[in-house]
């Protein structure tokens, strides 16, 4: 793991407090005739001291690579053993930095040694930002059913999200917003994706839906919109499609 060496930090106190002990016992019990003690002493002391310094030398080291979560990643990628998580992890930074062929290489190597919700999500991500939205759509619906495997509320709130997005640019709009408002119902006070959810279900979104003809689902479009940013213009809007949607199901059982 990355962060494989901290967890040295903690158990040192321990170690160091450990070995005084057995130091002290040995001394008191095999060491009592011994004749030059102080010899003894001053070399633990120096090899202590030695420690110490070749440990805060690594030390220094190591916080050049805490720079950035790209430049720590990219470090122990090289020299630790390929994990999933750590090449998963690298990738997500690699497609921030918009660094997307390095990021493809490492979220493909991740998932080759595990499928696992988030680096499919991530994987489905990049094929989303490259335009292969089918896919994409193959890899978040593997997502989503692997959260059956391992519970994870969060990292499934962020793939109902990230693939409800890609389904409104795929014109899905029913699915889109189930998932949608699945996703706001899990986690109803996240205030991280709320813009992300404000700029994707928009009443141009519900007027697209309307022009393709898919009436009930402009009008969920413009529900959901409505409840995540009750603004004035999502407010008309919803009111609009919600009158317009009733006209229609009076002007159908008319018929």
């Amino acid at each position: 793991m990355t962060v494989a060496d901290r967890w040295f930090y903690f158990p040192m106190v321990g170690i160091l407090g450990i070995s005084g002990i057995i130091i002290r016992d040995i001394s008191d019990t095999y060491l009592q005739s011994f004749p030059d003690r102080k010899v003894l002493y001053s070399f633990l002391t120096v090899a202590l001291i030695s420690l110490l310094i070749v440990l805060s030398i690594r030390t220094v080291i190591r916080n050049f690579n805490y720079k950035d979560n790209l430049t720590l990643y990219s470090h122990d990628s090289n020299y630790s053993p390929k994990s999933l998580l750590l090449e998963n992890d690298l990738g997500s930074e690699l497609m921030v930095h918009h660094q997307l062929q390095k990021a493809r290489e490492h979220l493909e190597a991740s998932v080759a040694i595990m499928k696992f919700p988030s680096n499919l999500d991530n994987l489905a991500m990049y094929y989303a930002q490259e335009g292969n939205v089918r896919k994409a759509d193959q890899l978040f619906s593997q997502s989503l059913s692997s959260y059956s495997e391992i519970p994870d509320i969060t990292g499934y709130y962020f793939t109902l999200f990230h693939y409800s997005v890609l389904l409104m640019q795929m014109g899905h709009y029913s699915k889109a917003t189930s998932l949608a408002n699945k996703a706001l119902t899990l986690i109803p006070n996240d205030t991280s994706y709320r813009s992300s959810f404000i700029v994707t279900f928009t009443p141009s979104a519900s007027f697209a839906a309307l022009n393709s003809g898919d009436y009930q689902d402009a009008f969920k479009i413009a529900e959901l919109a409505y409840k995540i940013n009750p603004n004035e213009i999502n407010k008309s809007t919803y009111e609009g499609m919600k009158i317009f949607n009733n006209s229609l199901k009076v002007g159908n059982s008319n018929r």
